[in-house]
């Protein structure tokens, strides 16, 4: 009989059985084809040996105009500025509180101390940094093991909560640490997957089911990031906007920390300004506080906030807090602000040391679940943020706000420049949003809008592009050549113009797969030298993402592999795209052969299986003697190691038959396998495989190999109807 050439259409394809995919591949892992032909991937190395605390959510890669590279790194626990390899901390500062009176708690034989703090507003497992202990002791702990940061263990009520240090206590103190202690808290941390909720239904009664609960999820932590120049501008999503200034930015080597994020709603940095003595008048009887204050370069506007600090109470009125300006009068240098109580005299007060903290503009977002700075004319946006001029800051989850064109501090609407926001109506939240070719795209619930500039005065208008669609998530939407791809809720889509569903070989495996609680976790990411556009989900019973579908745009075809991964950014900067692993670290993808990712080379499991074939439709049963490898190994450290693998499947799978006589090691109730390894050298394989159905596996899992497969060659001939 003539060689047989083995000639299998390109890509991955599960939406039929193995047998009517004869012409096909089905099944891969860490495969991908290339001008229609299966080769391995390429391996993966660590950036540096440094690693980051909590699981990183979102990679963002920017430039100053010193042509230094950063990559901003967003956890669930902190957010980094990696430079050079190293992570630095730049967590923003949630709170920080006046001088605590003897805060600290110690007890005798124990290595936990509680702080006391009135309101501190923190949660399980976020980080403070506590200083201001004078030098000694504190029960037995020195003040060098409390004067630092500290990871939250307890949370014993809203004035009080516990740390670990590494000195264990000599002895009890129910107050001690002195009267100048501070405590600074950086922003609590968010979940590290999405939590499902259950609760008492909040239906008015008899609206309902008896004794039904309400459920829900709590959206795990990710960050949202974008550069505005050389300077970046990130927001964990559901809370507000912050801001790095590259130009102005300290790195402490020795701490791995650096200038920490601002709130974009801050003057200064975030630096407060010293008010003059005694800035607060009251009148009896009104609530209303006029404020001195001739020190700002920026004029006063009315709605916009100010948090004052050391104020103090004055005439019965609080004033440490965060207040809206009411009225302004420019030529006295004054703005009046309303008190939460009454005042009980006429008079001033608040001392020498207040200081004010101002938030740039009167209407900054202080909430939002996605940002963006656009292509055109730098115009920041939010998108699921609060209303302008709603006193509550209560997030709108369909509302887009924009600032100032090439200002992203300036909020507010005015006459005299482009600010504006816009409502959407189709959907009940928006989901994500992407910048496209001269377009935003947004993604609510069950709806794409295009957003287009279109100058003053309505400056961004919408259209409904799609609906009646869905988005797994705020990271599975990406852009590549020109199209936008997204990952829905059972389908994939695409938009180069008009929204459409992807036509997808392995769809059924992948949502019948997915983790169906864990779609939140879903992200995508782009791969352009391979033209490539990739998504990472979780499996089921999985709460990480452990495995990924790719969708090569440029020969429509899919296939599909096991990798952890929690986020992915292919940038034009950095040589390689980047990832981020569960060994806490950065790693280069398409860098290498192997897996670099640990202290310890690994090789890389890569696999491919054909469908099932034979001779006659299956009427006669195939003798296979021999393989005619095609395979090159172009790129590999070593000459490779791989294996060849004809699978004969047993009367286990319906439509196959036993083997009678058996085939070379193997047996007659399940797969019958032989395995042969293949090398740059191998010029020919002899083999005995009999069976109905006959499906082919290349393999490798050696350190150093790079392998691209052409097309087989069998000998095979029928071998009778019997089995």
């Amino acid at each position: 009989m003539p060689l047989s050439k083995l000639e299998f259409n390109p890509g991955l394809n599960r939406e039929i059985t193995k047998y009517t995919n004869e012409a096909g591949w089905h099944d891969g892992d860490k495969v991908r084809f290339r001008k229609g032909y299966a080769e391995k991937i390429g391996g993966w190395r660590k950036i540096s040996d440094e690693t980051f605390t909590g699981v990183c959510r979102s990679i963002f890669q920017w430039v100053d105009l010193d042509s230094n590279v950063y990559t901003g790194v967003g956890t669930n626990v902190k957010f980094y500025a990696e430079f050079a390899g190293v992570y630095y901390d730049i967590t923003p500062i949630r709170l920080t509180s006046g001088n605590l009176d003897n805060p600290i708690k110690t007890t005798d034989g124990s290595t936990t101390i509680e702080i006391t703090h009135a309101s501190h507003g923190a949660t399980l497992g976020s980080y403070v940094t506590i200083s201001g202990v004078p030098s000694g002791n504190v029960g037995g702990i020195p003040h060098t093991d409390i004067n630092k940061e500290h990871v939250i263990t307890e949370i014993v009520s809203t004035s009080k909560y516990t740390v670990a240090v590494a000195t264990t206590a000599t002895s009890t103190v129910s107050a001690g640490g002195g009267g100048s202690v501070v405590a600074t808290y950086q922003l609590n941390v968010g979940p590290s997957l999405v939590i499902p909720t259950q609760g008492w239904s909040s239906l008015s009664w008899n609206a309902g089911g008896f004794n039904q609960g309400a459920g829900g999820a709590e959206d795990l932590r990710t960050w949202n990031q974008a550069n505005f120049g050389e300077d970046l501008i990130v927001g964990p999503r559901g809370g507000e906007l912050y801001y790095w200034d590259t130009g102005s930015v300290t790195f402490d080597d020795a701490n791995k920390t650096a200038t920490r994020l601002q709130a974009v709603k801050n003057v200064n940095n975030g630096a407060a300004v010293s008010l003059a003595s005694n800035p607060f008048a009251t009148v009896n009887t009104s609530p209303t506080v006029t404020v001195t204050d001739a020190t700002l370069s920026r004029v006063y506007e009315s709605g916009q906030h100010v948090t004052f600090a050391n104020a103090g109470t004055v005439n019965n009125i609080n004033l440490d807090g965060r207040f809206k300006i009411q009225t302004v009068d420019s030529a006295a240098n004054t703005f009046t602000i309303t008190g939460g109580t009454n005042a009980n005299s006429t008079g001033t007060g608040g001392g020498g040391s207040v200081t004010a903290q101002y938030e740039v503009s009167a209407e900054v977002p202080v909430v939002q679940d996605m940002l963006l700075v656009s292509d055109a004319s730098r115009f920041v946006f939010c998108f699921g943020c609060n209303a302008f001029g709603d006193d509550t800051e209560t997030k709108n989850p369909m509302l887009i706000r924009w600032s100032d064109q090439e200002d992203m501090f300036d909020w507010r609407p005015r006459s005299t420049n482009q600010a504006g926001d816009l409502q959407l109506s189709q959907g009940t939240k928006i989901m994500t949003a992407i910048q496209s070719r001269q377009e935003i795209l947004v993604f609510t619930d069950s709806s794409v809008y295009s957003l287009q500039y279109v100058g003053a005065p309505i400056v961004w208008g919408s259209q409904l592009v799609g609906s009646n669609i869905s988005v797994a998530s705020s990271k599975a939407a990406a852009y590549a050549n020109g199209v936008t791809y997204w990952m829905g809720k059972e389908k994939f889509y695409k938009y180069d113009g008009t929204v459409q569903p992807l036509r997808c070989d392995v769809r059924k495996y992948i949502f019948d797969d997915l983790e169906q609680g864990q779609y939140g976790q879903v992200f995508a990411g782009t791969l352009e030298e391979y033209h490539e556009v990739w998504w990472f989900y979780c499996s089921e019973e999985r709460v990480a993402p452990n495995k990924y579908v790719v969708y090569n745009y440029l020969e429509d075809i899919w296939y599909y592999g096991t990798l952890d991964r929690s986020a992915w950014l292919d940038s034009t900067i950095n040589d390689f795209p980047l990832a981020a692993t569960e060994s806490y670290n950065l790693v280069e993808h398409e860098n290498g052969l192997d897996n670099n990712q640990d202290a310890n080379t690994t090789p890389i499991t890569a696999f491919i299986t054909s469908g099932q074939f034979g001779i006659e439709s299956g009427n006669s049963f195939t003798f296979v003697d021999r393989i005619i490898p095609d395979i090159q190994f172009l790129g590999s450290a070593s000459d490779g190691d791989i294996s060849t693998t004809l699978s004969i499947l047993g009367a286990s799978e319906s439509g196959a038959a036993n083997n009678d006589p058996l085939s070379e090691g193997g047996n007659s109730d399940g797969p019958v396998v032989t395995t042969n390894s293949v090398d740059q050298y191998t010029k020919q394989l002899d083999v005995r495989v009999r069976g109905r159905q006959i499906a082919v596996k290349v393999e490798s899992n050696t350190l150093g190999v790079k392998w691209q497969l052409g097309t087989l060659r069998l000998n095979m001939r029928p071998d009778g109807r019997r089995g």
